[in-house]
């Protein structure tokens, strides 16, 4: 009798889990645009690209094919490793702050991409996917990932992958 108690309860533990993971939403996708990005180069380091130098900037965001501000973009990237992964490469750590709507409305995106060293943002056709950290106002507590992308033309898009919470 204790065996077969066992085998149910084993059995309705793995069903429990199997159902809260099938009724798992998808993640809410937001998208915005902007166009290139001017960066501010501060040589943090020793002198010429190196360990501690930093990137700064802001720009206006629009809906996706659009021409409307609808937020903003601020952004920092911050080298942390020379000659890494390989040679002619370095790892930043990017923070990345967008607004939507109003300043009350935040999504934070952290984390590291590998860059070209002196160059100021990841290469044209290629996309770098960070976490996202946080959020505030309609996005208070996000999770999940953004995938940014920079386009041929030297625009950006950022789809952001938001976990129900």
């Amino acid at each position: 009798m204790r065996h077969r108690l066992l085998v149910l309860l084993s059995t309705l533990i793995v069903l429990g889990a199997s159902a809260s993971v099938a009724l798992a939403a998808p993640p809410t996708i937001v998208t915005v645009d902007h166009g290139p990005m001017t960066l501010t180069y501060l040589d943090g380091g020793v002198p010429g690209t190196s360990v501690g130098d930093r990137r700064l900037g802001a720009i206006g965001i629009t809906a996706p094919g659009g021409d409307r501000r609808i937020g903003s973009l601020q952004a920092e990237l911050v080298t942390t490793q020379s000659q890494r992964p390989t040679a002619g490469k370095e790892i930043r750590i990017g923070t990345l702050v967008f607004t939507i709507g109003n300043t009350s409305n935040q999504i934070v995106v952290e984390g590291i991409a590998v860059y070209a060293l002196a160059a100021p943002t990841i290469a044209v056709l290629s996309n770098t996917t960070r976490p996202i950290t946080g959020g505030s106002g309609r996005y208070r507590g996000a999770t999940g990932w953004c995938v940014s992308t920079h386009l041929k033309d030297g625009s950006w898009t950022h789809v952001f992958h938001l976990m129900q919470s």
